[in-house]
């Protein structure tokens, strides 16, 4: 049977570090060279630093940032012009190489909740079968965290 990925998606502050890290006490591999710890993130944010590094690529490509509400929604279509191909083959290497890991694995970066349209496509194509853990916290404790670590106005982040 073949491996499964683990894909952990929900908002920034949402609770996706504590879920990557549930996952791999429960055997799930978080490979790669994970992102380390921060002040506002002490015990690490369990995020593949290729995958954080496509995907600020591709919001860089798109003109936007992680907290932008333009092409807040990204579709498959968003990214079918050639300038992402280059990303796209960085991608799929980056897949074909995490699974030869042979095992169950997961990644995890807030920013895929709105990349889904690149990077599904691409996990399909390579026949992984993949599912979905999203995380869910009250909007206005996520809206208080980003304020608190950002300086971002609440009522932009409900």
């Amino acid at each position: 049977m073949p491996h499964k990925l683990f894909i952990v998606a929900g908002m920034h502050r949402s609770g996706t570090s504590l879920i990557a890290r549930m996952l791999e006490v429960c055997g799930i591999r978080l490979p790669g060279e994970l992102v380390g710890p921060a002040e506002d993130n002490q015990k690490g944010f369990f995020e593949d630093r290729a995958i954080v590094k496509i995907n600020d690529e591709l919001l860089r490509v798109l003109g936007v940032r992680w907290d932008s509400m333009d092409g807040f929604f990204l579709d498959k279509a968003s990214f079918s012009h050639p300038k992402f191909n280059h990303l796209k083959r960085k991608a799929k290497d980056l897949l074909v190489e995490r699974v030869a890991l042979d095992t169950d694995w997961a990644f995890k970066d807030p920013r895929i909740s709105r990349l889904t349209g690149f990077w599904l496509p691409l996990i399909e194509k390579a026949e992984i079968p993949y599912k979905f853990v999203i995380t869910v916290r009250n909007p206005a404790e996520v809206a208080g965290s980003l304020q608190a670590r950002n300086d971002i106005d609440p009522l932009k982040s409900q």
